[in-house]
């Protein structure tokens, strides 16, 4: 898909910059790669919480925990 973004000219110039290396891919697919990489990673601590608040209302779970505290 083609879009029009505006970027900040450091930040176009920082992946600009790491683009004119040998062997690096243009700059356009280091920013989606580092855009993937971001949208990933927040994907990733969403579910994350989203299972600790499972296990917070989970009773099995909790008594489970108290007891190996009380045997630690």
């Amino acid at each position: 898909m083609r879009i029009t973004i505006n970027l900040d000219a450091d930040v176009l110039e920082y992946f600009k910059q790491r683009a004119s290396t040998p062997h690096s891919a243009a700059y356009q697919t280091q920013i989606n790669a580092e855009l993937r990489r971001l949208m990933e990673a927040d994907a990733s601590e969403n579910n994350l919480s989203k299972t600790a608040q499972e296990l917070l209302q989970n009773d099995e779970f909790i008594v489970a925990l108290k007891d190996k505290l009380k045997a630690a």
